[in-house]
C-alpha cells in the first residue's frame, strides 16, 4: 500500500511534464511546418492535430474582431500541412526518418550552423521576434506566435536532451557488449 502511494505523486508529475511537453510540441509544430521543407511520411502526427485544435481554440480568447489574423494563420497552418503531406508521400521518403521534421528554410542562408542549432536556438528566436513585432498590429497573434516560440524552443531542447541521452546509451552498451564478448572469449578459452 506505502508503495503504490509514494509511486503516485510521481506517475502525476511524470503525466504532467509529458502533457506540457505533448503541448510545446503541438504549439510549435504550427510554426515548424512554414519554417522547414522535406518532413517525414508521418510528420507532424498526433502533434499537428493537436496544434490544430490549439489554433482553433486560441482566438475563443480575444474579441472576435481581433482574431483575424489568427483565423488567417489557422487556414494557412491547414494548407501548409496537407502541401507537406502531398509533398512527403510523393516523394517516397527520400530515406528520411518518418518522423522527420524537415529541413529548416534558413539553412542556406546560414551554412556555419548546424541544423540542430539552427533548429533549437535560430528559429525560436526567429519567431519570437516576429511576434514581438505583430504585438503592435495584432495583439492576439503576437502573443500567439510568442508563447508558439517557447513551445519551438521547448521541444527541439528536449528533443535534443533526449538524442544526446540515447546516443550515450548505444555508446555505453557497445562497451558493455565487448567486455561481455570479451569475457566469453575467456571463458572459452578456459582463461577465467
Amino acid at each position: 500500500m506505502k508503495q503504490s502511494q509514494s509511486e503516485e505523486p510521481l506517475a502525476q508529475s511524470r503525466d504532467g511534464i509529458n502533457f506540457l511537453f505533448l503541448m510545446c510540441q503541438s504549439v510549435g509544430v504550427t510554426c515548424e511546418i512554414f519554417l522547414h521543407r522535406g518532413f517525414g511520411r508521418r510528420w507532424p502526427g498526433v502533434c499537428g492535430m493537436y496544434g490544430l485544435v490549439v489554433l482553433v481554440l486560441f482566438p475563443l480568447f480575444w474579441p472576435p474582431a481581433e482574431a483575424g489574423p489568427l483565423l488567417c494563420l489557422l487556414g494557412a497552418y491547414i494548407a501548409a500541412c496537407v502541401l507537406a503531406r502531398i509533398c512527403a508521400l510523393c516523394s517516397g521518403g527520400n530515406g528520411a526518418h518518418s518522423r522527420y521534421s524537415g529541413n529548416p528554410r534558413i539553412a542556406r542562408l546560414l551554412p556555419f550552423l548546424s541544423e540542430s542549432t539552427i533548429k533549437r536556438l535560430i528559429e525560436p528566436m526567429l519567431v519570437f521576434s516576429i511576434g514581438v513585432a505583430m504585438l503592435g498590429v495584432n495583439q492576439p497573434l503576437g502573443v500567439y506566435l510568442i508563447l508558439a516560440a517557447w513551445g519551438l524552443f521547448i521541444s527541439t531542447n528536449v528533443a535534443e536532451v533526449w538524442a544526446r541521452s540515447r546516443a550515450q546509451d548505444l555508446q555505453d552498451a557497445v562497451m558493455e557488449q565487448r567486455d561481455i564478448a570479451e569475457r566469453f572469449r575467456r571463458s572459452n578459452g578456459n582463461n577465467w
